[in-house]
């Protein structure tokens, strides 16, 4: 396991993304609509390829969020985390970012690949009682991945 990025992220409108997209006109964010397309679950937009829209609990603020890379499937345990989706990421390109909403962007360090991807969070609810009320911790685990991409996020 090799941890991408750990630390506190900065979210506006529940908003973070990670990103592999390579043509400009692109953006850094891809529509709401246009990322849950299609899908049941709803905390992790996987519909735009190489693109993952990630929603928390909090509107605006800091969470704690860190961004695993394991070699193997991570344990099914989701020890303690309230809420959780797995969904396929394939990037575009060698050059993932995680992306706060305003902009600000991390290199993950990412290889090209097929991954499956499982994005936890607790305190959801408590969180969104307030315009900028307390973070709810995010974990990302990214798993490499060589069987066939799942087509929609699964909620566990």
């Amino acid at each position: 396991m090799r941890t991408l990025f750990s630390g506190e992220f900065s979210v506006a409108y529940g908003q973070m993304y990670i990103d592999s997209r390579t043509d400009p006109d692109e953006g850094p964010e891809a529509g709401l609509h246009e990322c849950f397309m299609g899908q049941q679950a709803g905390l992790c937009g996987a519909a735009v390829p190489g693109h993952l829209f990630l929603l928390t609990g909090l509107h605006t603020g800091s969470v704690p969020f860190t961004v695993e890379l394991h070699e193997t499937e991570p344990s099914s345990d989701v020890g303690g985390w309230e809420d959780v989706v797995e969904t396929s990421f394939r990037t575009a390109s060698d050059a993932t970012q995680l992306i706060e909403w305003g902009g600000g962007a991390w290199d993950l360090g990412l290889p090209s690949g097929t991954y499956r991807v499982r994005y936890h969070c607790r305190g959801m609810d408590e969180a969104t009682t307030g315009y900028a009320a307390r973070a709810s911790p995010c974990w990302t685990s990214i798993c490499s991945s060589s069987g066939r991409p799942r087509p929609s996020p699964t909620a566990w």
